[in-house]
């Protein structure tokens, strides 16, 4: 057990790092180690193939990463019952995959169906039906139905209000972003950029400039701002952005490499073809490196790289 035991956290910790096939690598042993001790329904192996899924998924090995949430449902339904939170969990955790690997449909029905039994028998704004709502939210937000997440963001938020949850909570400030991130994409600019600009004060207040999610809202801004065409005031912010999740997280996290994709795009829109292409070869090559040829960013910037060269 000591060895398993050791294996996770060192998996935990390169995905703290961005390190998602170093996390795989790691949690693979992890998990052989759990399942030749205890067995595929033991909690210790459960949880396991839990986080070797979300590590997988991260990384961009979607087909397997499904292959083991598909197997973690079952395994979780045997174990725990047809209506345990940690079926609910494994659902929403397979939902997460297919919609990785843009099953919108299924997984749309799998959220749909873990909320329906959470707010049975938790009520609509217990934490599990919320996080059902939220992953239901993600699901409709990446397959373009952005009017449909609105909604259903909206709700999410009105509950968590409800529980007296203030602005200042992270789950409030996440529903928050990702509401403002679907007016962005709807179209609806005015309106994401007032409520980016609320969140984004709240961020620097509580977590300061340099924090990784208080960059995350600043580099919506930019974009929402760039939509806009307001390019001179688009292009300092996600400068500023990639500058400062180089120093905070390093220039090999996915955060950093998505900043910089964004820098290099807004560079060549203002006309600095020269420098876009200099930024997206970089990207392009420590995305390969660090999260894989399969990974959603790795493939946007080598398209993205093909096309302006």
């Amino acid at each position: 057990m000591d060895e398993a035991d050791r294996l996770l956290r060192t998996a935990n910790m390169r995905y703290n790092a961005g390190r998602y096939d170093d996390a795989v690598s790691y949690a693979r042993r992890a998990f052989d180690e759990f399942f030749k001790l205890l067995g595929s329904d033991a909690g210790e192996t459960i949880d396991c193939r839990g986080r070797l899924s979300e590590y997988l998924r991260l990384a961009g090995h979607l087909k397997e990463a499904t292959e083991v949430s598909r197997t973690q449902v079952i395994i979780c339904f045997r174990a725990y019952g047809e209506r345990s939170l940690s079926l609910q969990t494994a659902r929403l955790q397979l939902a997460a995959c297919l919609r990785a690997d843009k099953a919108y449909e299924e997984a749309e029905a799998l959220c749909r169906k873990a909320l329906k039994e959470c707010v049975e028998d938790f009520g609509a704004d217990g934490p599990d039906a919320m996080s059902a709502r939220q992953a239901l939210t993600v699901v409709l937000s990446e397959s373009g139905r952005y009017s449909e997440a609105i909604k259903e963001g909206t709700i999410l938020l009105e509950l968590q209000r409800q529980r007296n949850m203030g602005d200042t909570w992270d789950s409030v400030l996440a529903t928050r972003t990702n509401l403002a991130a679907d007016y962005v994409n709807q179209g609806l600019l005015e309106i994401g950029e007032k409520e980016l600009r609320s969140i984004l004060e709240v961020r620097i207040k509580r977590d300061g400039p340099d924090h990784p999610d208080t960059l995350n809202v600043e580099s919506w801004l930019g974009n929402c701002l760039r939509d806009q065409k307001r390019l001179d005031d688009s292009l300092p912010i996600l400068r500023k952005v990639w500058e400062k999740s180089v120093q905070a997280l390093g220039q090999n996290h996915p955060r950093t490499l998505k900043s910089c994709f964004d820098l290099a795009t807004i560079e060549f829109l203002n006309g600095n073809k020269e420098e876009a292409i200099k930024l997206l070869r970089s990207t392009a090559e420590l995305s390969r490196i660090h999260l894989g040829p399969q990974h959603s960013t790795t493939m946007a910037v080598q398209q993205a790289l093909e096309m302006v060269q």
